[in-house]
């Protein structure tokens, strides 16, 4: 229920033309409503709504001349640069363009998914309520990111029905291609009653 409740705040929140860019436990709270609530968007970047064709002029790659050319960005990828996020929960591809986060041409090179980010980070949560607390603690504790081996994420999760151990390690997997959409996850077998008139009606 949890991880359904929060893929609907992301749904929203993308549809709405952002991403959240960091989501973690302390960033998910419980409302007087008996929903679950999204909050602290201090790192939420807007999104592009459809696929663009930028004209880019990058000075990245050599320091005394630049070069010009067409990049073509999907929608959903991020319009500006974010420095890093909540390390443990951080996706890998917007970890790996921090040294890039004082030079915007430089980092804009690369088009990362908002949307995939999101999917990453909430499945780090999930991943991290979902594992026993001893577990946790030998893995390096909370500032850890899952497991970037797919086998070793779903051996963790073992005890869980297989549905939802495959959706939260496919959440956390390293290719951000490879990642369910927010669409998907939520109409993922795992989630199916999440997703019904009657778990749609639940409150806390």
């Amino acid at each position: 229920m949890v991880l359904a409740s929060i893929l609907r705040a992301l749904k929203a929140t993308h549809e709405a033309g952002y991403a959240h860019l960091d989501l973690k436990p302390e960033n998910v709270i419980l409302g007087p409503d008996g929903l679950l609530k999204m909050i602290d968007f201090g790192l939420a970047r807007p999104i592009t709504s459809t696929a663009t064709a930028t004209i880019f002029t990058s000075a990245a790659t050599a320091a005394s001349a630049s070069t010009a050319s067409i990049l073509i960005r999907p929608a959903g990828t991020l319009m500006e640069v974010i420095a890093a996020g909540t390390i443990g929960y951080a996706a890998p591809e917007v970890v790996a363009r921090v040294p890039y986060k004082d030079n915007t041409a430089a980092w804009l090179e690369v088009p990362i998914s908002g949307p995939a980010a999101d999917v990453y980070s909430l499945g780090a949560v999930a991943f991290q309520l979902a594992i026993q607390p001893e577990t946790l603690k030998a893995l390096g504790g909370r500032s850890t990111p899952p497991p970037a081996s797919s086998k070793e994420c779903l051996a963790l999760l073992g005890h869980l029905s297989p549905e939802l151990g495959s959706l939260i390690a496919a959440m956390v997997t390293t290719d951000p291609a490879s990642r369910p959409a927010v669409a998907a996850a939520l109409a993922h077998p795992a989630l199916r009653d999440c997703e019904s008139k009657e778990g749609r009606r639940w409150r806390w």
